[in-house]
């Protein structure tokens, strides 16, 4: 928190034309049913969260800052400090997103930015059960190297990941001075942009992760993972997709456990007006049963459809509504609905 304040402060006292600051915020009730177990898998939740997200310029040095709390937890999602090196490039320091996802860098943390409710269960943060890394402390280069109307967008990035507990991958801190060998991450994603304006990309992305383990008998997870993405528009019409292959060994005190699965997601969008917007989407894991890594992941969804509705209420408020039928690998499966009030301010 201290390190919080800190930094607030430093932006705060460097005055810049090209400072922004936004609070996000969203409001959401959930009613969920087991049918398998009736009452004992009820559950009614009502979720608040806020992001504060902070982003400044001052000549070609750069600020970002993200502070996200709900009500179960608060964490600092962002903090980072960049450097322009050419009109297209930037190297960062601090607290970054691993860039694989193409959803979180995207969406960040921001509710408000996506149609649905919910996010891929692929593509959550740690601290909402995610079973990949999703935060990093260390440096990355961003840039995007122009071929006429568009180009390649590479994102390379490296530092110190998440460690393994049981309760799942714990974000890493920015500063420790127990750092070993053992909690080092390795990212990248490459993306062609047909143009610079549509938004339209698709690409590859990779990422190396030693975890280390908190977990008796398990001294590290050797996890690599890779996959390819797509994001497209067809007028009114969206496609959103994403495909991972991960690889997953276990090193206990004197074998090692090595499984894989895949997961992936399609999303299908389609914006009637400025107001409405109906989304699909479908999420299906392969391979997930008899992975040993995602044992320690009971509430992973391993498949879930999804249909949403948006509404847009007033200028930067949102409605929503969300209907899910999701199957876990503890072998629950539920059925969910969900309605969202979502703004930005300003």
């Amino acid at each position: 928190m201290r390190l919080l304040l800190a930094l607030l402060l430093c932006l705060f006292s460097l005055p810049s034309p090209r400072a922004e600051i936004l609070l996000f915020g969203d409001l959401a009730g959930f009613t969920r049913s087991d049918p398998k177990t009736a009452t004992d898998a009820d559950k009614n939740d009502l979720v608040p969260r806020a992001t504060l997200f902070y982003s400044g310029k001052f000549g070609k040095t750069r600020l970002l800052a993200e502070y996200t709390i709900d009500d179960q937890d608060s964490h600092l999602g962002r903090a980072k400090l960049g450097r322009e090196l050419g009109e297209d490039q930037v190297l960062w320091l601090g607290r970054l997103h691993n860039p694989t996802s193409y959803w979180r860098s995207q969406f960040h943390h921001a509710a408000y930015l996506q149609a649905t409710i919910s996010r891929p269960a692929i593509s959550e943060f740690e601290s909402s059960g995610g079973v990949i890394p999703s935060h990093l402390s260390g440096l990355s280069l961003e840039g995007l190297s122009a071929r006429g109307e568009g180009g390649w967008r590479y994102l390379v990035a490296g530092g110190f990941g998440p460690t393994f507990e049981n309760s799942g991958l714990e974000m890493p801190k920015i500063l420790s001075g127990s750092r070993g060998e053992h909690d080092s991450t390795l990212a990248l994603r490459l993306g062609w942009l047909p143009d610079s304006l549509s938004g339209n990309e698709a690409g590859l992305f990779a990422s190396r992760n030693h975890l280390a383990s908190r977990i008796a008998g398990i001294n590290e997870v050797e996890q690599v993972f890779g996959g390819v993405y797509l994001n497209r528009e067809f007028g009114r019409l969206s496609l959103l997709s994403e495909l991972y292959y991960v690889s997953n060994e276990l090193y206990q005190s004197s074998v090692s456990v090595r499984d894989s699965f895949t997961s992936g997601y399609l999303q299908a969008g389609y914006q009637f007006n400025r107001s409405w917007q109906l989304s699909g989407r479908a999420e299906q894991s392969w391979g997930w049963r008899d992975d040993a890594y995602l044992a320690w992941f009971p509430e992973f969804i391993y498949q879930r459809r999804v249909l949403a509705v948006r509404y847009e209420l007033a200028r930067h408020h949102a409605l929503k509504l969300e209907l899910d039928r999701s199957h876990h690998y503890s072998g629950h499966a539920y059925n969910q609905a969900g309605i969202q009030w979502t703004f930005v301010f300003p």
